[in-house]
């Protein structure tokens, strides 16, 4: 889910606690929060979620090649 910031004040926190009402009971729920947005996981960790784990994304492409001169 995508909220753009309103001047009417935060609605991601409300839209969260909607989405966990329809999550069936027991079942698992995942969240992923980039890591510089640090309102996003703010209202996910105020409506119970908890981290679990990080991230790293490594790129492959171009390693040992040159470009313009440089070794990437």
């Amino acid at each position: 889910m995508s909220v753009e910031v309103s001047v009417e004040g935060p609605r991601g926190r409300g839209l969260i606690e909607q989405a966990l009402t329809m999550t069936p009971e027991g079942e698992h729920l995942f969240a992923a929060v980039a890591p510089g947005n640090a309102r996003s996981l703010r209202s996910f960790l105020a409506c119970g979620f908890l981290p679990l784990a990080s991230e790293v994304l490594i790129r492959t492409e171009g390693l040992g090649k040159e470009r313009e001169g440089q070794v990437l």
